[in-house]
């Protein structure tokens, strides 16, 4: 039986608030945009049949809302198409919270990255631009200008290797796709 190959998946936080005085960036949350954005991005990692495992969320009141509204929104539809898609267990809809992701370097989350078991086959990360955005464009072929809020890309590796042996074009660009991407070609 072929093993699959090791899976990144980026998920940029959702829009957030800048209308409470007074709070720091971390402590920022989302905004009604952001919130929205949560539910169209889930129908799509759910029309994908992406798997959310091994995640890990910056610190950041606007990630941490982000993962909660994509797993809850997640649950949601998975319980609407039962005979489709098992529903997320308990244990698939966790999220560990890493210091170390609310960061705006993407050097950080690799070495992050380069720390992970290398039996683990995937991972997920939701954190910050331009960190998010960085880290895909050195580990790809690909370039993307930007990944926008709530924005949502999934890389598949070229070859098997152990996480800390990441290295620049190691993995291919298999979706990439934005809540206003997805509002588009829902209207047509």
């Amino acid at each position: 039986m072929k093993e699959t190959r090791k899976t990144l998946q980026l998920i940029r936080h959702a829009k957030s608030s800048w209308q409470q005085l007074g709070l720091s960036d971390i402590e920022r949350p989302l905004n009604q945009r952001g919130k929205k954005s949560c539910q169209i991005m889930a129908q799509h990692i759910h029309a994908l049949g992406s798997d959310l495992t091994n995640v890990y969320v910056s610190p950041a009141l606007r990630a941490q809302e982000t993962i909660k509204r994509i797993f809850a929104h997640l649950q949601q539809l998975q319980e609407e198409q039962k005979a489709q898609h098992q529903a997320l267990s308990t244990e698939q809809a966790q999220w560990h919270t890493v210091e170390q992701l609310y960061t705006f370097d993407s050097a950080v989350l690799r070495s992050f990255l380069q720390n992970q078991s290398p039996h683990c086959r995937a991972i997920t990360l939701v954190g910050h631009n331009p960190a998010l955005t960085d880290l895909c464009n050195h580990l790809t072929n690909a370039y993307i200008d930007n990944i926008p809020t709530c924005g949502y890309v999934q890389l598949v590796a070229n070859d098997e290797f152990a996480w800390s042996d990441i290295h620049d074009k190691s993995f291919t660009l298999q979706h990439f796709c934005t809540p206003k991407t997805r509002q588009q070609s829902e209207i047509r």
